[in-house]
């Protein structure tokens, strides 16, 4: 007999209400940085408006925010990617080819880009 730890059953009970939308999966994907104050707010919110999944991208945070998506991460709420930046490039548009290839992003039926 298997029994779930503690985490898995918090975790399970908290992708359970995620919504399940009639449009099949509906993503928000974005961009931050230093966001740490806003950024529980923020997934609340747009998982309460019915997005399925979110996706973020982040680079060069000093305030812990990449360390709170990890978290997210792992309780099924959001997903975190770090974005690598090449030489010479912006965090923007290398979030953003990053995100071409991201398996979330190309399954999904719907995507707004934030």
């Amino acid at each position: 007999m298997t029994t779930a730890s503690p985490t898995n059953s918090n975790q399970s009970k908290l992708t359970a209400l995620i919504p399940k939308s009639r449009h099949g999966i509906v993503t928000a994907l974005t961009k931050m940085k230093d966001e740490g104050p806003f950024l529980l707010e923020w997934i609340a919110h747009h998982l309460a408006i019915g997005f399925s999944r979110i996706v973020v991208y982040t680079n060069d945070c000093s305030d812990g925010t990449d360390h709170m998506l990890i978290r997210l991460e792992e309780l099924g709420l959001a997903h975190h990617r770090h974005n690598v930046i090449p030489s010479g490039r912006k965090p923007q548009p290398s979030a953003l080819k990053h995100a071409q290839t991201e398996p979330l992003v190309e399954t999904s039926d719907w995507l707004l880009l934030l």
